[in-house]
């Protein structure tokens, strides 16, 4: 269990230090550095990619998206290159932290801070999981009367993730509903 949370600490640390941060990275990063809200600046991230202002790229070979393609905000990355370029042209008056006081940031990963990876690494295992169902995240259906749900299915899908002990699913699950990160179908 702990080799993997290690593994996985090690991976976002090498990808931060690249340069590039999901975009669930980068807004607490900047929300955490000015107090501002979360899921208001991942909001304006997604519109300012939709109108061609904010390149996103995935992970896969670090290519920009285009602004039909789907983006998974856990997942699809986001350079500080191209953070700053935004910043300063929507008039922001900061920019994204770098070197010492991206450091003191506490979303960086640390080993002092696994338990705030540790959730970040149960969040996206789960909307990875959902993503793989062909679930949408943010339109989830509803169970039919007698018949288990996406969440029984996508539970079923972590159960052998070392990072799942327990009532830790739940938890996930309420924490992801909580902030908006999954919804029901309306």
């Amino acid at each position: 269990y702990a080799k993997d949370v290690i593994e996985i600490l090690e991976a976002t640390m090498k990808r931060q230090a690249t340069g590039f941060f999901t975009l669930n990275e980068a807004a607490q990063i900047l929300a955490d550095m000015k107090g501002a809200d979360v899921k208001g600046l991942k909001q304006k991230m997604l519109l300012a990619f939709q109108a061609g202002l904010l390149p996103i790229r995935d992970p896969s070979d670090n290519g920009k998206l285009i602004c039909t393609d789907r983006v998974r905000d856990f997942y699809n990355l986001v350079t500080i290159e191209d953070l700053d370029t935004w910043l300063s042209s929507a008039g922001m008056g900061y920019q994204f932290p770098k070197g010492d006081e991206l450091q003191k940031s506490e979303v960086a990963v640390s080993t002092e801070q696994r338990p705030i990876q540790r959730a970040l690494a149960q969040n996206t295992a789960i909307l990875e999981a959902i993503e793989v169902s062909g679930y949408n995240a943010h339109s989830l259906p509803k169970s039919k009367p007698g018949k288990s749900g996406v969440k029984a299915s996508i539970r079923a899908a972590v159960a052998t993730n070392p990072l799942f002990q327990g009532k830790v699913f739940d938890k996930a699950w309420e924490r992801l509903r909580s902030s908006g990160e999954i919804k029901d179908a309306t």
